[in-house]
């Protein structure tokens, strides 16, 4: 969203882990990006990594390859080949934040955590794993929407962040009482 800005650094400050049914990690990065004017602004970005030769296709469409990286594992590893990718169309990566979500579970960061707190229409929804149940439709605006067809319920990853409650958060809370 500061892109017609000029960006003089960009640091993360923190990821949180998401465990993945696959067995593989993504984690959520949290990025402070400084202007040469203004203030700061912080980014949430969804990572993945995938060994060569590509990232798997997500539910919702191919993935969004970020990069193409050499990297060696901590300690005496051997040079892995891969893909770093936006993992948000993957099925794998929106059932832990669903799960998070509808039943108030926390993601752990290094400094940090996500902490779902369910609305009172999510806690009363149909049962079931939600991820699993439904069809997943990715839409990108400047935010992250998945729409779970079949549950009727959206999960919105929201890209740039602030500190404190968004408004349009406070809006559904009101509607769902």
């Amino acid at each position: 969203q500061g892109r017609y800005r000029s960006l003089k650094a960009a640091t993360v400050r923190d990821t949180i882990s998401v465990p993945r049914e696959n067995g593989s990690l993504a984690r959520i990065a949290l990025i402070q990006a400084e202007y040469a004017e203004g203030d700061p602004e912080w980014y949430v970005a969804p990572l993945a990594f995938a060994p060569e030769p590509a990232p798997p296709s997500g539910d919702a469409g191919p993935a969004s390859v970020l990069v193409r990286l050499r990297v060696r594992p901590r300690g005496e590893g051997e040079v892995v080949q891969g893909t770093l990718y936006d993992p948000s169309a993957d099925r794998d990566f929106i059932a832990p934040l669903i799960g998070a979500a509808t039943k108030g579970e926390r993601l752990e960061g290094d400094v940090g955590d996500l902490r779902g707190e369910p609305v009172p229409s999510a806690a009363e929804g149909p049962a079931g794993d939600a991820a699993a149940d439904a069809a997943l439709r990715l839409i990108e605006e400047s935010n992250t929407t998945a729409v779970l067809d079949a549950r009727g319920m959206l999960l919105k990853l929201y890209r740039r962040v602030e500190e404190g409650v968004h408004p349009e958060v406070e809006v559904l809370r009101h509607f769902a009482r």
